[in-house]
């Protein structure tokens, strides 16, 4: 459009957008008379360019899509759980059609499980109640079932982990098996057998005490000896646990606070006819085989003992026995 100087303008429609018929008259929504106005272009600079519509038929059975380039991928099925996958119709490789067909998140359980019935199973254990439910590919809840095992009430301390035990063909409808961990130690449990027992043999949650903490051990003559927080000790003869309490079984040595007092038991070696503990406050005792020797000097036994004088009021955090010296080592300072 150019404007003229007597005031009027003057339109170029060549530059513009020119259609075949004008008709400026004004007709009702849906009168039949009214002339068809057709879109045939878009306008841009220097004319118009036309509309041009192309229709791509998709191969039936195949999976389509578009890459931010634009290049057309199709993923066709073929033999043995396989995808021929071409981008523009060219063959680019093979891929398993057993990919990712859905995203799930499936979150709060200790363990989830697909089936061979295209449902996927969870697992949650709560004090000593398994229970596995079922769902659908879209999350909706089909079936669920729970199994009190009463041979793990006292062991639920140590549980560590629980999962599906896995196998091919696995149904909702089967007897399951569930691997739980405690420690570093792994039994099955089978929702046929809730009442199995289980053979605890080396755990245990009282050697010590709740609360205390294992700091040292040592195997002696066949004796697990273990020793830690509170000056406490106990042992594993190899059939039961001796509780540092003198509690349970067991036929091997114990002690309640008395061979270093309270103070941590941090360290432990065999020597002699027995063993040597020491730990905070650069306290030692020991146990000859039938009898302690505290820190003190009091106790019937004939070992070793000192009441923090060796290398002084520090903490002995290592011993060693060389040339039948024994060597004791702290942050600060070693002496023997």
């Amino acid at each position: 459009m150019a404007n003229k100087s007597d005031g009027k303008a003057s339109v170029n429609l060549k530059a513009s957008v020119s259609v075949d018929t004008v008709d400026g008259d004004l007709y009702e929504f849906g009168d039949d008379s009214a002339p068809l106005i057709q879109n045939t272009g878009v306008f841009k600079q220097g004319g118009l360019t036309n509309l041009n519509e192309v229709e791509v038929l998709f191969t039936p059975g195949s999976d389509h899509g578009y890459t931010d380039s634009g290049e057309l991928i199709t993923a066709t099925p073929g033999s043995g759980n396989l995808l021929q996958v071409t981008a523009d119709g060219k063959s680019i490789g093979t891929t398993s059609s057993l990919g990712v067909s859905k995203n799930l998140e499936v979150t709060g359980y200790d363990d989830v499980l697909l089936t061979a019935d295209s449902t996927y199973m969870t697992l949650k254990l709560v004090s000593n109640v398994v229970t596995v439910t079922e769902f659908d590919m879209d999350q909706v809840q089909l079936h669920t079932k729970s199994t009190t095992f009463t041979g793990i009430v006292s062991l639920l301390q140590l549980v560590s982990s629980i999962g599906f035990v896995r196998y091919q063909v696995v149904h909702y409808s089967d007897s399951l098996e569930f691997s739980l961990r405690l420690g570093d130690q792994v039994v099955i449990l089978k929702e046929s057998t809730p009442s199995q027992t289980i053979v605890t043999s080396l755990a245990s949650t009282n050697v010590l005490g709740l609360g205390n903490a294992i700091r040292c051990s040592i195997v002696l003559n066949g004796v697990l000896i273990v020793a830690g927080d509170n000056g406490r000790l106990g042992s594993f003869d190899g059939t039961a646990w001796k509780n540092y309490d003198g509690t349970g079984s067991g036929t091997g040595p114990y002690n309640t606070s008395t061979v270093l007092g309270t103070n941590r038991i941090s360290a432990m070696i065999a020597y002699g006819t027995g063993f040597v503990v020491a730990g905070v406050g650069g306290r030692i005792g020991s146990w000859d085989g039938s009898a302690w020797k505290n820190y003190d000097a009091t106790g019937d036994g004939s070992g070793a003992s000192d009441n923090g004088t060796i290398i002084g009021s520090n903490d002995i955090n290592a011993l060693a026995v060389w040339r039948s010296i024994l060597a004791v080592g702290g942050a600060i300072t070693i002496g023997q």
